[in-house]
């Protein structure tokens, strides 16, 4: 360990998130080595359960024995070990504002498409009116040219 880190190091505690991303393992895999007891860690109950708080120390020699590689403090956050929970939240209350954001688009689609859909109606009305009138004025004038007799029709008068 640093020179540097070793001083604020000493009886500090972290969570397992943070002590999985200074390790550089998952956290299943951290948690794994807790309940075999290669890590030292206590369970604390938290706001929303139980979760691990790991001595810093502990953590570092295991990493060195384990994986060779030494620890360093200036990947944690200042703040101390902290339920899971406060993670959690964040990030749900994150995915709800994303949510929440997504159907506000959404919503404006569906009026955009009611909107589109009442107008391509209205289009259809008035372009069935048209061919109506069409076809009522030929028929019109198919009735006319039945009325004035074979001969006329052939001679073209």
């Amino acid at each position: 360990m640093d020179a540097d880190t070793t001083s604020s190091a000493a009886g500090r505690m972290v969570n397992l998130r943070q002590a999985a991303k200074l390790a550089n393992v998952s956290e299943v895999t951290l948690r794994k080595h807790l309940k075999l007891g290669r890590v030292k860690g206590t369970r604390i109950d938290g706001k929303y359960g139980q979760t691990w708080s790991i001595d810093y120390d502990a953590l570092a020699e295991f990493v060195q024995a384990r994986y060779g590689r030494r620890l360093s403090l200036r990947h944690v956050g200042t703040e101390t070990a902290q339920p899971q929970g406060v993670d959690t939240v964040r990030q749900l209350r994150t995915q709800l504002d994303e949510t929440l954001v997504a159907l506000g688009r959404y919503k404006q689609i569906a009026e955009s498409s009611e909107t589109t859909a009442a107008e391509v109606e209205r289009r259809l009305k008035v372009r069935i009116a048209k061919l109506t009138q069409d076809r009522d004025a030929a028929q019109r004038e198919l009735e006319r040219l039945r009325a004035r007799g074979f001969w006329r029709r052939v001679r073209g008068k």
